[in-house]
């Protein structure tokens, strides 16, 4: 399957030491696509996405954010248990690779809510 998607979060890796506090939260939101598994896998699908990270950036001693967005690409693995025809809850778990000057990685879990069309 094809579709888009979107993710947004504060990683859980912040950089934190003693004198500073750094924070950093994303939206990030693209393309993706999915091969869902037939038969005793049923549910379980494998994929790509691809698309855009916001990235915002904030250093303890300033009030400001910076912020940039950068490309970023990763794999996905998920698990979703049809509700309707057009409609399934699930888990969902995404690596992305985030490019730039500034690059880095996150992991992002959670649940999934799809509405087929």
């Amino acid at each position: 399957g094809a579709g888009l998607y979107f993710l947004s979060g504060t990683p859980m890796d912040d950089t934190k030491t003693a004198s500073t506090t750094d924070q950093r939260r994303t939206h990030q939101f693209g393309f993706e696509g999915q091969y869902y598994f037939p038969g005793a896998l049923n549910g379980l699908s494998v994929g790509l996405r691809t698309g855009f990270a916001s990235a915002q950036t904030r250093a303890s001693s300033t009030a400001a954010w910076d912020s940039a967005t950068k490309f970023a690409i990763g794999p996905t693995v998920g698990w979703e248990f049809p509700i309707a025809d057009v409609f399934s809850l699930g888990v969902n778990a995404t690596y992305l690779f985030v490019a730039g000057n500034e690059s880095f990685s996150e992991f992002f879990g959670g649940g999934a809510a799809t509405f087929w069309f």
